[in-house]
């Protein structure tokens, strides 16, 4: 159970109309590898800085880059919002399922475990097959029961 010592504590976290309280275990262990499990109160929590293109390259409590966000409205519109939306964590649960309805599916890699989902989230639509993604399940599985 989660408490609050504000209203706008509680605000930040119940967004939108994805309950936090609803959080799968494995959303839970990618918000702790993601932001030590921080959500965002005044200030975003930013990703890391591209110098390059001199931007971050995601933010929130599960570092959404705009990438993701935008592929995640173009399967549902009815998502709506701005990216900096993804700073709520309620609104960052609704991508990141959406994000795994749309690459997670039997139908693209066969039978669908956490380490699909997680892999696939820190790497992309193919991150399950990518090497570097290793270490980021190994990570994300510390943190499940």
């Amino acid at each position: 159970m989660i408490c609050f010592s504000s209203a706008a504590a509680a605000a930040i976290l119940f967004s939108t109309d994805v309950p936090v309280c609803s959080m799968t275990p494995l959303e839970r262990a990618i918000h702790q590898v993601e932001t030590s499990g921080a959500i965002t109160g005044d200030t975003p929590i930013l990703g890391d800085w591209c110098p390059r293109r001199k931007i971050h390259l995601s933010r929130g409590p599960l570092q959404i880059s705009r990438a993701a966000w935008s592929d995640c409205l173009e399967r549902d519109p009815t998502i709506g919002g701005r990216y900096e939306d993804v700073d709520g964590l309620g609104y960052s649960l609704r991508i990141f399922r959406t994000y795994q309805s749309r690459y997670a599916t039997p139908v693209r890699v066969g039978t669908v475990t956490d380490e699909i989902k997680a892999r696939i989230w820190n790497g992309g639509p193919n991150g399950h097959k990518k090497a570097a993604t290793v270490s980021y399940w190994e990570k994300t599985k510390r943190w499940l029961p």
